[in-house]
């Protein structure tokens, strides 16, 4: 069941990432990083769209860390890309080639020898607010050091990669968030989740890392964007569950090393996918 919703929010992030970018790529490249471009973009039919089914996917999104862990759902997520080729195959008259199988078929190999060999599990402890805050000034510093860089490079991909980081790293730490919020509600019930602070860290964060995503996408090309963007959030959303939240992987040595071996194909997927053409017309929507 785990998987199952998971797979339903990664086919969710494709759609409506398809439907993002598009609205961002025709954006004014002097609305990057700022509100106005969340105004700008808020006016267009087509991102609203793109917000309404991110909705519907954070929903089961959502589900699926309430019944597993971080380790567990997070890497999942990053079979959008796959949702994403008969997508590119749908808006253009590209074929799905050696590169776009290969990458797909690594993707699907590296995480399935993961989550058979790392076996994700555990994740019981609930972080502190000081541990909540000791973990937001370490991710805000890598935040706004990636920003920081990117502002200063002159170079589109670079730009696009380090704000690409950023928010990957924003949309893990709402991940953490959410399974805090899902783990409230199971135990204290809706009251005690509508008069904490983790709403608002959930809306805030999401925010960011959406303006970040957004920039990203707009900044320059898409694989040095959506690579980093997809890659980052499981690994960090992986690091937070077993710092924050205690939750295990196996740690025999062969285990662990057959699973680090997959995370490694997996990896490979990523970046190969990220740089498909196939790919990138699905993200950017744009149709010939």
């Amino acid at each position: 069941m785990v998987v199952f919703l998971a797979l339903l929010a990664a086919l969710a992030t494709a759609v409506s990432s398809v439907l993002q970018a598009k609205a961002a790529a025709e954006a004014p490249a002097s609305l990057s990083l700022r509100v106005g471009l969340l105004l700008h973009l808020l006016r267009r039919p087509v991102w609203l769209l793109g917000i309404g089914v991110a909705v519907v996917g954070y929903g089961f999104h959502a589900l699926a860390l309430d019944a597993g862990t971080l380790v567990e759902v997070e890497p999942i997520l990053t079979t959008s890309l796959l949702f994403a080729l008969p997508l590119g195959v749908r808006l253009s008259d590209q074929r799905v080639g050696t590169r776009e199988w290969g990458g797909a078929s690594a993707m699907i190999v590296g995480l399935t020898v993961y989550l058979v060999l790392a076996d994700p599990h555990g994740g019981g402890y609930q972080p502190s607010s000081l541990e909540w805050i000791l973990a937001f000034v370490v991710l805000g510093a890598i935040v706004a050091t990636f920003v920081a860089f990117g502002l200063r490079s002159t170079r589109p991909a670079a730009r696009a990669a380090l704000y690409g980081s950023a928010a990957g790293l924003l949309f893990a730490s709402n991940a953490a968030l959410t399974k805090t919020a899902t783990t409230v509600l199971d135990d204290h019930g809706l009251d005690a989740v509508a008069t904490s602070w983790v709403p608002w860290a959930i809306v805030g964060t999401g925010a960011l890392a959406l303006l970040l995503g957004q920039s990203a996408f707009q900044a320059g090309p898409l694989a040095p964007a959506l690579t980093p963007f997809i890659g980052l959030n499981p690994l960090a959303a992986g690091i937070i569950g077993v710092v924050l939240f205690g939750e295990q992987v196996h740690e025999a040595p062969a285990d662990a090393i057959g699973a680090t071996a997959g995370v490694v194909v997996a990896l490979a997927g990523i970046v190969t996918l990220a740089r498909s053409p196939v790919v990138a017309v699905a993200e950017r929507g744009d149709a010939r």
